[in-house]
């Protein structure tokens, strides 16, 4: 019985803490950083047919 108690112990111990790292780090970093929607924030539209997509020559 007192193993199982440590175990229970030592995983709640173990998620309390990276709970808190991930809390910490968005406190401090902010706002999630990703490579991929770095420009989210500029709409891209095409003036010409009104589309997400501009023209694509080649």
């Amino acid at each position: 019985m007192p193993i199982l108690a440590i175990g229970a112990l030592t995983a709640a111990v173990l998620a309390g803490g990276l709970y808190a790292g991930f809390e910490l780090r968005k406190r401090r970093v902010g706002t999630q950083r990703n490579p991929y929607r770095t420009y989210e924030k500029d709409k891209v539209r095409d003036t010409e047919t009104d589309t997400d997509y501009g023209a694509g020559g080649i």
